[in-house]
């Protein structure tokens, strides 16, 4: 009984880690454009206070 488990588990895993392994490989590199653009965050960007913006200097 337990050799049946194991090779039915190693059949769902084997099954299911084909997509995975397909998905990483398959995927293309992201490539960046040559032109200078979004060197800087885009303008309201503020992480720094995100939760806060309320700030005062009193």
């Amino acid at each position: 009984m337990r050799r049946l488990w194991r090779g039915a588990l190693a059949a769902v895993l084997s099954v299911a880690a084909v997509p995975l392994i397909a998905l990483t490989v398959s995927a293309p590199q992201a490539q960046a454009l040559g032109n200078n653009l979004a060197l800087t965050p885009q303008m309201g960007f503020n992480d720094w206070n995100a939760y806060g913006c309320n700030v005062s200097e009193s």
